[in-house]
């Protein structure tokens, strides 16, 4: 079996940003999806370093993953990292998993040393691009705990905080959910890298009192100084990870003891093995996982999920709720979310059917900014 040719589809979700994902056909008849992680503005860039290093891949054997994978990092990128690069990479990796697996009549999970469980906690990430009160946050994060979810995540921070009222302003709208969701409910605080570590102190220290699960990305992880800081004087578990490509950039971050959690992105990190691989590494470092999936809820989900199934300390797998409806639309079999929960797919590879029709009909569109004014 050879790689006979390779496609990428950018696709419209409706709102924020477009997916890019890649299909890789056979000489075998066997096909590959994957995903790459995108930014807006960036989809095509990305798209075009998919093709130009999928390229290289066209005649060889996709079972040779570790083998391939390695040529394009090192000789494709001279081991240099950029958002492009690490997402294409990811991109073929899960693609050319989805064919392994599909060789092999077996979900990817099986190929990695078999499944720790057969159903991922997932926590609802409540961004809408809409709501900026307390009011509007309590009562969306309060609709999505009535579908079940046991987690919720919110950002109550949209720009730096200068001023005391900018700082009364976001602890309001934590505030508020928490009294929303009751006790009982994990409320996840993302802060989007964008504070120093005096102001993220001082907010983890007003916010204590309603048990956040965790402070997410309060600095940026590139900051190690200041993340270890914040982590070491915070009275709230930081996490942080998400911009974070492959098991170098996380060796830093593990060795300062910068982060209580980790947030590994599937679609940027290195694809489906090396998450897997960065969450082995965090065992010794008792640093649990919960992966990061800014990405669609079909592909990007379905690699998660795959990976999240091998690794042991998994906390939760992130779900961007706002994007639901149209992941579904391209599944021919939606995940569903049960008490607030979601079946590690079983089929083989993947475990997912893309309807092409359906990328078809919502072709890219460009967007500006990902926050309202």
């Amino acid at each position: 079996m050879k790689i006979d040719r390779l496609q990428t589809f950018i696709v419209d979700p409706g709102r924020w940003k477009n997916w890019v994902f890649v299909r890789i056909d056979t000489s075998s008849g066997i096909t590959g999806w994957g995903e790459a992680f995108t930014e807006a503005g960036r989809e095509r860039a990305i798209a075009a370093e998919v093709e130009t290093f999928g390229g290289r891949l066209v005649g060889r054997d996709p079972l040779a993953i570790r083998l391939l994978t390695s040529e394009l990092a090192v000789d494709g990128a001279g081991r240099r990292s950029s958002l492009e690069f690490c997402s294409a990479l990811s991109a073929l990796e899960i693609a050319l998993w989805d064919i392994a697996g599909k060789a092999a009549s077996l979900p990817i999970h099986r190929l990695l040393g078999g499944p720790f469980r057969e159903r991922a906690r997932v926590y609802a990430n409540c961004h809408d691009g809409a709501v900026t009160t307390p009011d509007g946050w309590a009562a969306l994060c309060a609709s999505y705990v009535q579908r079940g979810f046991g987690g919720v995540k919110i950002y109550p921070v949209r720009r730096p905080i200068v001023t005391r009222r900018d700082e009364d302003d976001a602890v309001a709208i934590v505030r508020a959910v928490r009294e929303a969701v009751g006790p009982d409910v994990d409320v996840m605080v993302d802060l989007y890298r964008m504070l120093t570590p005096s102001s993220a102190l001082s907010f983890a220290d007003r916010i204590a009192e309603f048990r956040p699960f965790w402070l997410e990305e309060p600095v940026p992880s590139s900051s190690l100084d200041g993340l270890a800081e914040v982590r070491a004087r915070s009275r709230v578990p930081v996490l942080s990870g998400e911009s974070l490509f492959g098991r170098t950039e996380f060796r830093d971050l593990f060795a300062r003891r910068a982060a209580d959690y980790i947030n590994p992105d599937v679609c940027n990190c290195g694809g489906i093995l090396e998450l897997v691989d960065i969450a082995a590494w965090a065992e010794p470092h008792l640093v649990p996982v919960t992966p990061h999936n800014w990405n669609s809820l079909a592909i990007g989900l379905a690699a998660t999920l795959q990976a999240s199934a091998c690794i042991r300390d998994l906390l939760y797998v992130e779900h961007i709720s706002a994007w639901e409806e149209r992941s579904n639309e391209l599944l021919r079999q939606p995940f569903e979310v049960v008490n607030g929960t979601i079946a590690i797919p079983a089929g083989p590879g993947l475990g997912v059917d893309i309807d092409e029709a359906a990328l078809a009909r919502h072709p890219m569109r460009d967007y500006a900014r990902l926050w309202p004014d």
